[in-house]
């Protein structure tokens, strides 16, 4: 595996990225490799399965799509990990969790520094599109870059429309009781009407993208809060330590995603479009009321009429290109499994996984 010491990208691993694609990053100029745009996927990991990355890599693989991948993972020794990722070109970075967390937050947080340098020294022209992607819970149906790419700015999910932030018991203790600095200015209140935006699933141009990486960090920033010993060990995850002395309490990534889209401060920077859950080509599915899907078992979406939607998803019923938190949907687990499961193993929902006794 390659490594981030010292919270650097190293000169040997962008060389082996240049490698890899077969061409050389051009600061301020847009690459193409075999008259293909470069296009960018950005993970993390930290505990995951090799079944849970073979689902993600083998079917954006299967679509066709030739982005280059990189997933940092917190694992030193995660051989499996990286055979996985050979087998479908892509790279495993790993890095020193406990050294970026005490500066940048937990893994939900700090990953944004970590896309935001890989950016910075692979150089914001060396890429067309850039998708910052959960790994865990997604599989593709098709090219994501084909049909959710942007001109300017950035893409960002937005979830089912039934249940708005005020709403959802979930988000609101993010902007309230697990935020402080939230909570003092009753964001809860002012984002009630607004629906569930994801973070795990945002695509957008190099340069966006980069600011939307700062903009998060700048948040996490102004948002911290420094607690003591006692309720930082009690709520050590959510919580970092430099010293074992002091702590920091950190606010949740997914309520500050919100925070920044929908006070304007993401769209004062650069355009944002919305990818619905309903009748966008990015299916958020964990809480759908009911998932439509084709006799191939691919999830479908209902895209506006032809000559009314994005260009792409227009037209009626078409799969979607991307299906997120699919964990949350049995039957999805199912095909997740028989498409890309080897004989002997076990998929499990995201229920099953982590509240084993409880009824789904």
């Amino acid at each position: 595996m390659l490594r981030i010491r010292d919270g650097r990208i190293s000169g040997v691993f962008l060389a082996c990225l240049a490698l890899l694609v077969g061409v050389a990053a051009v600061a301020g100029q847009g690459v193409e490799v075999g008259g293909q745009a470069r296009n960018l996927v950005l993970g993390t990991q930290n505990g995951l399965l090799a079944q849970e990355v073979r689902v993600f890599l083998a079917s954006l693989r299967s679509t066709g799509s030739m982005a280059e991948v990189v997933i940092f993972s917190a694992e030193e020794s995660r051989h499996d990990l990286h055979e996985v990722a050979a087998t479908f070109n892509a790279l495993v970075m790993s890095y020193n969790p406990v050294e970026i967390s005490a500066k940048h937050g937990p893994a939900n947080l700090h990953r944004f520094s970590l896309f935001r340098q890989f950016l910075e020294d692979a150089g914001l022209g060396s890429f067309d599109q850039v998708f910052l992607c959960d790994i865990r819970d997604v599989y593709f149906q098709s090219d994501p870059f084909q049909s959710l790419a942007v001109p300017k700015g950035i893409g960002v999910a937005i979830e089912p429309a039934h249940l708005p932030i005020g709403q959802c018991d979930v988000h609101m203790r993010w902007l309230s009781s697990e935020c402080p600095a939230y909570a003092r200015e009753g964001m809860g209140k002012v984002l009630a009407d607004k629906l569930r935006s994801c973070a795990g699933t945002t695509i957008g141009t190099p340069d966006s993208i980069h600011a939307y990486c700062q903009a998060m960090e700048d948040e996490a920033e102004r948002t911290v809060t420094e607690i003591g010993e006692a309720q930082g060990k009690a709520l050590l995850g959510r919580a970092t330590t430099f010293d074992g002395e002091k702590y920091h309490l950190w606010c949740n990534d997914q309520a500050m995603h919100n925070v920044l889209l929908w006070t304007g401060k993401l769209n004062s920077t650069f355009p944002v479009r919305l990818y619905s859950a309903e009748d966008s080509l990015l299916a958020t599915v964990g809480t759908m009321t009911s998932i439509k899907l084709s006799d191939q078992a691919e999830v479908l979406v209902e895209c506006p009429t032809a000559g009314v939607g994005d260009g792409v998803c227009s037209g009626g019923e078409q799969p979607a290109a991307v299906v997120h938190q699919y964990d949350r949907v049995e039957a999805l687990v199912r095909t997740a499994q028989s498409l890309y499961g080897l004989p002997g193993e076990t998929f499990l929902t995201f229920q099953q996984k982590h509240f084993p006794g409880q009824k789904s």
